[in-house]
């Protein structure tokens, strides 16, 4: 009897450690190569979580958008990673572009004022909306 418990919960540990081992050498996605399922402009895109939240959920989340905006902030995060933000209708908030460290030499090519289409992952909602692992679209 000992020993039928003692298997079971063995076959349990590896079947487990199999599953955490696979989880966390799953692939990321590779938002550059994706095709975007929508483009929409930042102050639509803002809007769009502003007054319904839910529905902007639904239609945006985890999903790769291309978002064309204006620049209004672009600062370099200590982890050597990128941030912008670009402008919406509210004064406070807008759409936070987040950049990973090997954009650095189209990053710095961005100054306040720029007009530009970013391809991100859009992950929520906090006070602005969210786009990860975002590229600079060039024309």
């Amino acid at each position: 009897m000992k020993s039928k418990i003692t298997l079971t919960v063995l076959i349990i540990l590896v079947v487990a450690a199999g599953i955490i081992y696979t989880m966390y050498n799953k692939p990321h996605r590779n938002i550059a190569n994706e095709i975007p399922s929508e483009q929409i402009s930042a102050k639509d895109l803002f809007e769009a979580f502003n007054t319904n939240e839910t529905e902007a959920n639904t239609r945006f989340l985890d999903k790769t958008l291309v978002v064309q905006g204006v620049v209004v902030e672009k600062s370099e995060n200590p982890d050597g990673s990128y941030h912008c933000l670009l402008e919406s209708d509210d004064m406070m908030f807008g759409i936070s572009c987040f950049f990973d460290s090997d954009q650095g030499e189209a990053f710095s090519k961005l100054s306040e004022g720029d007009e530009l289409r970013i391809k991100g992952l859009c992950t929520g909602f906090t006070s602005d909306v969210v786009l990860n692992h975002s590229t600079i679209i060039h024309e």
